[in-house]
Formats: structure tokens, sequence, C-alpha cells
């Protein structure tokens, strides 16, 4: 079994349902935070095998 880590926490701005971010996809809000959130961990994109998000 490999070992996990938990580097951070962050999330994404919050808008009502219908509201201005409604017309975006869940991968295009999920990519800013979880690009911001690998480069403030000080790990490599290479070295993320596996990413849950929730």
């Amino acid at each position: 079994m490999q070992s996990a880590y938990i580097v951070g926490a962050k999330r994404s701005i919050v808008s009502p349902i219908n509201g201005p971010l409604s017309s975006l996809k869940i991968n295009e809000l999920a990519a800013p935070v979880i690009n911001n959130l690998i480069e403030t961990s000080g790990i490599k994109f290479d070295d993320v095998d596996e990413l849950i998000v929730s």
C-alpha cells in the first residue's frame, strides 16, 4: 500500500444556483484551484498520482 498525503485545502468561489458561474463546467472551476494548491504546496505536478476532489 502506498502512502497518502493531504498537502492542503482550497476552495473555489461560491455562487448561487443559476448565478454568474452556472455556465462553467466543474473542470473549469476546479482547475485554477487545483493548480494553485499544487503550486503552493511545493510539490511537483508530476508527483501527483491521484487527486480526490469533493
